[in-house]
C-alpha cells in the first residue's frame, strides 16, 4: 500500500541487510558512518546503476542525481555553500509562521470531517519550500508543484535498461511531460537574480545564481 509497508522487520531491526535477486544482490545500509563512508568519504567507489541514473533524469539530463566523476564533484562544490544550514537559519521564523498557520487551520476544522491530508501537506511543503527558494516570490510554487509529480507515474520503460538505439524513446517522454514552460520561469528567476540591479532577498536561487566553485570559479549552467 505505501513505500514503508514494502520493508520488512528486518530493514528496522539490522543496520545492513542484503537481499539476492535473480540481477544480482542488494544492500540496504542504515548504519550513520556505512552512509558517510558512501556518501562522503569514498563517493567515487559508488556509481548509480543507469535505471536509478534514467529515473532521476529530468528533461536537461543532468543535476546531481544524474552525473558522476569530476562534473558532480563541480556541482557539489558549488552548491554546497548555498545549502549550507546556517544560509536557511533567516527562513525559519517564516517556515515555523506557515507550519503554525496550516495547524491552526486544521484545528478549526469541525471534529470528525475528513480533508485530504496528501494535499493539505503539499500545500504546506509548496509554500515553506517556495520561501526558500525563492522568498515572496510567488511564481515559484506552480514549478514546484509540478516537479513534484514528475515523472508521474513511473513504468517499466523507467527503470530498464535501454540501447542506444532506443534512447528516443526518453527524449520522446520528456517532451510529453510539459515541464518546458516551468523551467522557462525557472530562466526567468535565475536571470533576475543574476542582474547587476537585483535587489530582492538572498534566498536560495539567488544563492545558487550567483555560487561559483571554488577551485574554477565555474557558476552553474
Amino acid at each position: 500500500d505505501n513505500a514503508v509497508a514494502a520493508c520488512d522487520d528486518e530493514l528496522f531491526e539490522e543496520l545492513l541487510v542484503e537481499r539476492r535477486f535473480f540481477w544480482g544482490r542488494l544492500f540496504v545500509v542504515s548504519d550513520p558512518d556505512a552512509i558517510h563512508r558512501i556518501l562522503v568519504e569514498n563517493v567515487d567507489n559508488y556509481i548509480r546503476i543507469p535505471p536509478v541514473r534514467r529515473a532521476f533524469t529530468f528533461t536537461s539530463g543532468g543535476g546531481m542525481n544524474h552525473l558522476e566523476g569530476e562534473e558532480w564533484w563541480r556541482h557539489r562544490r558549488t552548491i554546497n555553500p548555498a545549502l549550507d544550514y546556517r544560509a536557511l537559519l533567516p527562513d525559519l521564523p517564516e517556515l515555523i509562521r506557515l507550519t503554525e498557520d496550516m495547524a491552526a487551520h486544521l484545528a478549526a476544522l469541525p471534529p470528525g470531517e475528513e480533508f485530504p491530508i496528501g494535499r493539505t501537506l503539499t500545500h504546506l511543503l509548496t509554500r515553506t519550500t517556495g520561501r526558500v527558494f525563492a522568498g515572496e516570490d510567488r511564481r515559484i510554487d506552480a514549478l514546484l508543484l509540478r516537479l513534484g509529480r514528475f515523472p508521474e507515474n513511473y513504468g517499466m520503460l523507467d527503470v530498464l535498461p535501454l540501447p542506444p538505439s532506443l534512447h528516443f524513446i526518453d527524449r520522446y517522454r520528456r517532451a510529453r511531460a510539459g515541464l518546458g514552460e516551468y523551467y522557462a520561469l525557472l530562466d526567468e528567476l535565475f536571470a533576475e537574480r543574476r542582474s547587476a540591479t537585483y535587489d530582492g532577498t538572498k534566498d536560495l536561487l539567488w544563492r545558487m545564481a550567483t555560487a561559483r566553485d571554488r577551485e574554477t570559479g565555474r557558476e552553474l549552467s
